[in-house]
């Protein structure tokens, strides 16, 4: 009888190495097995030599001894934790060029733990939003193998984006119009597995308002709308794996082709991320319609969506109850209220919080777990994060304003009350458009008269200095137009101060602003003459004359103005490096997606009346990266003009010289606008201007403390900061990432053992890289699964060494133009992963190592280790690594997160422990015991998982149910309200009504096949796997 069968594992008892049996030959009347080791070592072996492995019984070879060394524990932990299927492992985490901050975590984690793929990230400015995005994307690469990323941006922002993307995460993008979008998803479609891309579009560039004879409409982007509506009707798989849409707030307005075409966008992709720094909590509407562009299916109705939200405000209270350890009368009033709602009446969680409550209350721990299991539940949780940089940051930079006011000359003076009264006499008789453009006009002549004047006269002449109305009116006083066709009548300003005798020549030599200024720089470089400073204006025209007259002064300077072949990100380079610039000029385009960290003084030439503008300027020093510990604000205050007496008064009051005010825009609007047109009015005096001024400030004012009563309140439903900051910082101090070296080490293990003739030779000049060579076999193995992808890897052509960096920072040093940067996404990591789940038992999974802790911040001893796979299947599938140490003397088994520090040092550190043998005697029966003891404790812990999973599970599937009942009801309801009044004013509409009819069959059997989903996932199980056993000793 075969001591053998085919498929059999074994090992080699001589070298220790584990293959499968092949089949067998007789030669000399000796049986000879047939042994595959890799791909490329198939050996024959006599039987005496081989013995069968039992891949699954990890406890019997822990308890007769057969370890192995450091490698194995490695091998077993970087294939678990590499394979991308790991719930808290943070792929995203550590496998970039940025600097870790624990808030930039927050989304990703909610993304992660998120049933639906829909996420507002919703921070306030210069936190770092766009990072954030990323990381969700890396995190998609490794879990869900995504392929398709398409950012949507305004056109401002779209160079930051594709150098952001190649900086921080090595990901080559390219900037598209609608024409090249539409041509790389009717490839996708055609080859699904092999098309990859990563796309930026202008928002401008793909949205598309429909006209009335769309038929006759051929434009790339009425060709790229019609082709998403007709794919997303089709039962194709969704052609996008995430779409991120930058300045989502341009979609708050549901009537807008900018919201329209976003819908159409997120029809067709799997993920969904919108990324604001506008406040959501200020408007139940705006709010609504955001969060209708992320799932149309749950906030499908305005009644519905009020009615959650007027009942998941007593989740709220009652976490805030929680936390400040109010009595148990006051817990029992709310549940009463949430009894009598709709949507939570019958709710086990409730019936479990009510039913432990006191018990609940009178234990801290326990208080604080519920306190963050009811944040959870506030229905739009899920779909929202948001953090203020107060929440982010404990030490922040101090502002130091700083006001210069200057007094206009006797010319300026009569130049300054005679246009202004021309302008004032205009706006009597224009409409509401022209009225905007003429306070613009007024505010340009503030900002510097010369280059208004020269901007006025030569306007058709001198593009220099021409300033685009349409784009300060944005800026200014937050106007967008949607409308791509729009036409709006322009105002002359030359024609209207035609009559007024204007010497350019001799404002500019008496120009009292200007002076002001240089003076104010002059002292600045004298303190300092290695000091940048970023001085900013809304007029290309000021920029411009600012550049000359520096020059003129021998001051020097960089300027950067939008238009089209700008590449303001070389601006900012040649700024930031080049010695002998000290200042930078810069219209509005330097205040939006741009990092000036290592600048701290900035000069607002002129004032926007828009508060939110003046904190993106600030914004661009005052962000992630600042290392300046002040923060120097100069202002430029006319004394002799109302404007600029208005603005400071406005200014000083939010104190946004002082500190962020957050995001208040949308309470500004109206009343901003209000303010400008008083000042236009010839009725008034300066003295009734000024009145009419400080009551709209006050209102402002008001309105602005009201906000911040609303986010102190709700900022633990929007951030529930402790509970997720403290969840990422446990991730970052048990490694739960993939290291550089993790990688390394993974390439290096697998293609020494599985590919011979591939080499691995560590790169001595520069930290973290290597030179690799695949053997003839392996560049053909890979090149077929690059070909099968859809993949490009430049090591796939040939077979000569290629230099490799496993950390993106060291691109700098590299003096060769052909090397590859390997991160976790990098397609090398995928086939090797990919490979090695062929043969899953290359393994033992049991090692005994040692680590001498030399910092001595370890507790020292010898331990059974044991790690463990749970697994969690239901509406939202889990499966985590867990650790388990126990001291084998004392049969103490540690807290989980020291074990698994513990062990993720020793992973890091740890050698191989070839004495152990010698102790065997002494800790045989002892590391048994342990291990017994860690049986014990894990199966507590697993079943105290597996019943917060089933109960999760369960409310999380009732809540599904519930929304998808009322949504549908709400659907059909209005279907058949359509139907009777098509029926009652009209018997011609019969085809109308038909499809109506039909449609509300289509709602229904939609309705009882999600419900049917739905049941299937109510089925929830979770089981177990071990991965890994043996014994660590720490001395």
């Amino acid at each position: 009888m075969d001591v053998f069968n085919v498929g059999d594992n074994v090992v080699d008892s001589f070298s220790k190495k584990i293959g499968v049996i092949q089949g067998k030959r007789e030669r000399n009347n000796n049986i000879e097995w047939k042994v595959r080791f890799s791909q490329q070592d198939v050996q024959y072996i006599k039987a005496e030599y081989l013995e069968k492995f039992i891949e699954d019984d990890l406890q019997g070879m822990f308890e007769t001894g057969k370890f192995l060394g450091i490698n194995e524990l490695r091998r077993i932990l970087a294939f678990a934790r590499i394979k991308g299927d790991i719930t808290n492992i943070y792929y995203s985490m550590n496998n970039s060029a940025t600097e870790f901050f624990p808030h930039q975590f927050k989304p990703v984690m909610k993304f992660i733990e998120s049933a639906t793929g829909r996420l507002l990230i919703a921070d306030e400015v210069g936190l770092g939003k766009t990072i954030e995005s990323m990381y969700i994307w890396e995190e998609l690469i490794a879990r869900e193998n995504s392929r398709r990323l398409l950012i949507v941006c305004p056109a401002v922002l779209c160079e930051k984006w594709k150098n952001d993307l190649y900086n921080y995460f090595s990901i080559e993008s390219e900037i598209i119009k609608a024409q090249e979008l539409l041509d790389n998803i009717q490839q996708a479609v055609a080859q699904p597995l092999k098309k990859h891309f990563a796309l930026i579009i202008s928002l401008e560039g793909v949205r598309y308002k429909e006209k009335k004879n769309k038929s006759f409409d051929n434009s790339p982007r009425a060709k790229l709308d019609d082709f998403l509506e007709e794919l997303s009707s089709s039962n194709k798989e969704e052609v996008f794996d995430l779409v991120i849409i930058d300045e989502a707030h341009y979609l708050r307005n549901s009537e807008t082709a900018s919201f329209k075409t976003a819908s159409k966008l997120r029809d067709n992709a799997k993920n969904l991320v919108l990324l604001s720094a506008t406040p959501i909590q200020t408007g139940e509407e705006n709010l609504f319609n955001l969060l209708r562009i992320l799932s149309p299916e749950e906030f499908y109705d305005q009644y519905a969506f009020y009615r959650l939200l007027n009942e998941s405000q007593n989740f709220i209270r009652i976490a805030n109850l929680l936390r400040s350890n109010a009595p148990l009368e006051k817990y029992e009033e709310l549940i009463s209220e949430i009894r009598e709602g709709y949507f939570y009446r019958d709710d086990s969680f409730i019936n479990d919080f009510e039913e432990k409550l006191p018990s609940i209350i009178d234990n801290r721990e326990i208080c604080i777990d519920y306190y963050n299991k009811f944040l959870k539940k506030v229905f739009y949780s899920s779909y929202l994060t948001r953090t203020r940089k107060r929440d982010a940051f404990e030490k922040r930079p101090t502002r130091d304003a700083y006001t210069i006011t200057y007094h206009l000359t006797d010319y300026e003076q009569y130049l300054y009350n005679s246009v202004t009264k021309s302008l004032e006499e205009a706006s009597e008789y224009a409409n509401s458009f022209c009225q905007f453009q003429i306070i613009a006009r007024q505010r340009q002549m503030a900002s510097c008269m010369p280059a208004a004047f020269i901007d006025w006269k030569s306007k058709k002449d001198n593009d220099d200095y021409s300033t685009n109305i349409e784009e300060q009116l944005l800026d200014d006083l937050g106007f967008y137009s949607d409308d791509d066709d729009e036409e709006n009548d322009d105002f002359d300003v030359a024609k209207t101060i035609s009559d007024i005798n204007i010497d350019i020549k001799r404002l500019m030599e008496v120009d009292s602003k200007y002076l002001a200024v240089k003076n104010a720089i002059l002292k600045k470089l004298k303190d300092n003459p290695n000091t940048k400073i970023i001085i900013f204006s809304f007029y290309r025209g000021t920029i411009k004359y600012l550049a000359q007259k520096f020059a003129d002064d021998n001051i020097s300077c960089i300027s950067m103005m939008g238009g089209v072949g700008i590449n303001k990100h070389e601006v900012v380079k040649n700024f930031r490096d080049n010695p002998s610039i000290n200042i930078l000029l810069s219209t509005e385009v330097g205040s939006e997606g741009i990092d000036m960290q290592f600048c701290d003084t900035e000069f607002n030439y002129d004032l926007p009346w828009n508060p939110m503008r003046l904190e993106q300027r600030i914004g661009r020093i005052d962000r992630i990266g600042q290392k300046s510990d002040i923060l120097h604000i100069f202002n430029m205050i006319c004394s002799d003009s109302v404007e600029d007496k208005v603005l400071d008064r406005l200014y000083n009051r939010i104190n946004i010289f002082k500190n962020s005010i957050g995001d208040i825009e949308e309470i500004l609007g109206n009343e901003i606008q209000n303010l400008a047109l008083d000042l236009l009015n010839r009725d008034l005096t300066e003295e009734e201007k000024l009145k009419k001024a400080d009551e709209k400030i006050d209102t402002i004012i008001m309105k602005k403390n009201q906000l911040e009563d609303l986010e102190n309140s709700a900022s633990s439903s929007i951030a529930y900061k402790d509970y997720l900051i403290q969840n990422v910082e446990e991730a970052k101090k048990t490694e739960r990432f993939i290291h550089s070296t993790d990688l390394m080490f993974y390439v290096r293990d697998y293609l020494e053992s599985m590919w011979p003739g591939s080499k691995f030779i560590d790169f001595p000049s520069i930290n973290k890289a290597a030179l690799i060579t695949l053997s003839p076999e392996a560049a053909q193995n890979y090149s077929e699964f690059l070909r099968k992808e859809g993949l490009n890897s430049t090591l796939r052509y040939g077979t000569s060494e290629l230099l490799c960096l496993f950390d993106s920072t060291q691109r700098e040093k590299v003096k060769r133009n052909n090397y590859e940067v390997i991160s976790y996404s990098n397609p090398l990591i995928k086939w090797i992963t990919e490979e090695k789940s062929k043969y899953p038992t290359a393994s033992y999974g049991c090692s005994s190592v040692t680590m001498h802790d030399e910092e001595e911040r370890l507790p020292k001893g010898i331990y059974s280790y044991s790690l463990q796979e749970w697994i969690a299947e239901g509406y939202k599938d889990k499966k985590e690594v867990k650790y388990y140490l126990c001291n084998i003397e004392t049969k103490e088994v540690l807290p989980p997160l020291l074990s698994e520090e513990i062990i993720m040092k020793v992973v890091a550190f740890g050698e191989s422990n070839p004495s152990w043998k010698d102790d065997a005697e002494n800790i045989s029966s002892k590391s048994c015991d342990a291990m017994t003891q860690i049986f014990d404790v894990s199966g507590s812990d697993f079943e105290n998982f597996e019943t917060s999973f089933l109960q999760e599970n369960e409310e999380m599937c009732k809540q599904q149910k519930d929304y998808l009942k009322l949504m549908t009801d709400r659907k059909i309801e209005s279907l058949r309200k359509t139907i009777f009044e098509m029926q009652s004013s009209d018997s011609s509409k019969q085809k109308g009504i038909k499809l109506r009819e039909s449609k509300i069959k289509k709602a229904q059997e939609n309705y009882e096949m999600q419900i049917r989903n739905i049941d299937n996932k109510v089925k929830a199980r979770c089981s177990y796997n071990d991965i890994g056993m043996g014994i660590i000793k720490i001395y």
